[in-house]
């Protein structure tokens, strides 16, 4: 078993309850650096993995490859947690090494804690607030989008199909009792539904 955990802005008080069960409970932490590795310190044993800072494609290679392959090795008989800042799942060290590990060891089950975004953490560091559409970007193309109180999906993802966007994925009511996940869109959905979508060639990783 495989978890990414996402430890937020690198905060210790931001770190969630549902992040440390899960620090506390695995077998073994790969870290990707210091600053994740003092972040677990008081919750388990961490190994720190070197990845290098280089533009050398054989240097990277070699790296993601041998780190993949400690990760998978470890996670076939053991719980492995792989914290990384922020959130798990966006822009992060963990995509590219769960893609690796998925492609060596497929049958590695992968599992994602979500951290507190860097996002919603700088708005509190700056006391701003956002009340409309924003975009997150690293410069790179857009190619998701969430969408948020998506109480008409069926309309709204033919607006985004207008815009380039596909592959969409419903969650109504995500982390309540009663949570649903749909890849058909609905007439008609609850207050509390989120929509991802994404642009035709993109798969969610760099």
């Amino acid at each position: 078993m495989l978890t990414g955990v996402g430890l937020g802005p690198g905060d210790p008080g931001l770190l969630t309850l549902r992040a440390v069960e899960a620090l506390e409970g695995c077998d073994v932490a790969f870290v990707p650096g210091r600053l994740a590795g003092e972040l677990v310190e008081p919750y388990c044993d961490a190994v720190e993995l070197d990845f290098p800072m280089t533009r050398d494609g054989e240097a990277l290679e070699e790296a993601w490859g041998r780190n993949s392959r400690a990760v998978g090795e470890r996670a076939l008989v053991e719980d492995v947690c792989f914290p990384v800042l922020g959130d798990p799942n966006v822009l992060s060290t963990f995509n590219h090494l769960r893609r690796r590990v998925e492609e060596l060891y497929p049958e590695v089950e992968v599992a994602t804690v979500p951290g507190v975004s860097a996002v919603t953490a700088l708005l509190s560091e700056t006391g701003r607030y956002i009340e409309g559409s924003f975009m997150v970007t690293d410069g790179s193309p857009v190619r998701d989008v969430v969408a948020v109180k998506v109480v008409r999906p069926r309309e709204r993802g033919e607006r985004l199909r207008e815009e380039g966007f596909g592959d969409f994925v419903l969650v109504s009511r995500m982390g309540m009792d009663a949570d649903e996940v749909a890849e058909k869109l609905p007439e008609e959905s609850h207050y509390f539904t989120m929509l991802h979508g994404r642009r035709d060639g993109g798969d969610g990783d760099d």
